[in-house]
């Protein structure tokens, strides 16, 4: 089977070691990434529904008090939330930017570099296929048809890198988009609590 996959890659020519690499590089983000959501060191809906249920009964400082116990920037964003309730709504608005600001990077780490890297597969892909349809016409021009060995060399270097090229990007664009959404959910929890939270601060500070 090794032996098998060796003499593929050999087949393949130069552009395989590219592909490889990026095939290497592009799983260890995916990986990497996905370990990273799935093992977030704070549940955010339990964080807010405590959060929100300990506002409610008036209780700030312990849910400060539960901010403070996460190395999050989030928890440490709604505790500067919590300790400047009573400072307006712009001024808290101000403060969930900031939080945006911090957090967007963190959880959209690598997922450029994910797709781009899914894209560039491809393409080296099509470029070992046409190095191998140069060589298939170089061999016919010298040689002309008579020596198909030599012409199902070329041949052959074109399916193979076209194929590898396929099969590295196919499941990298799939994990991306999905890896993507899941970031895109968790923004798009995170803004909708915050802004909860900002409106239910100002409601309690005005009764």
């Amino acid at each position: 089977m090794f032996k098998s996959i060796f003499e593929t890659i050999i087949c393949g020519g130069p552009v395989m070691l590219p592909i490889i690499i990026v095939s290497i590089v592009v799983w260890m983000l995916i990986i990497e990434k996905y370990l990273y959501l799935r093992k977030k060191d704070i549940d955010y809906e339990e964080f807010f529904n405590d959060i929100f249920r300990l506002i409610k009964e008036r209780n700030k400082k312990e849910a400060i008090k539960i901010c403070e116990k996460f190395q999050d920037s989030v928890a440490e964003g709604v505790k500067r939330i919590l300790e400047n309730g009573s400072k307006g709504k712009e001024r808290l608005q101000r403060i969930a930017r900031q939080i945006f600001h911090e957090k967007y990077p963190e959880l959209d780490e690598h997922l450029p570099t994910i797709s781009t890297l899914a894209q560039i597969s491809p393409l080296l892909g099509l470029l070992g296929t046409v190095g191998g349809m140069v060589s298939t016409f170089t061999t016919i021009n010298l040689f002309g048809t008579g020596d198909p060995q030599s012409l199902a060399k070329g041949i052959s270097q074109s399916l193979i890198t076209t194929q590898s090229g396929l099969i590295v990007a196919i499941p990298a664009l799939f994990l991306h988009n999905h890896l993507a959404k899941k970031v895109d959910f968790i923004i798009n929890n995170l803004e909708k609590s915050i802004t909860g939270l900002i409106n239910l601060l100002s409601k309690e500070e005005n009764e």
